[in-house]
């Protein structure tokens, strides 16, 4: 069984919460998403 992973990055526009969320997936192979 796979357990699912949840991170909640938050902070002002433009301070690089979507390129950490990236860097983050990807150095872990975990899959992206963002709402």
């Amino acid at each position: 069984m796979n357990q699912g992973r949840i991170i909640v990055i938050t902070g002002s526009p433009g301070t690089g919460k979507t390129t950490t969320a990236s860097i983050v997936a990807k150095e872990s192979d975990m899959d992206k998403s963002v709402h």
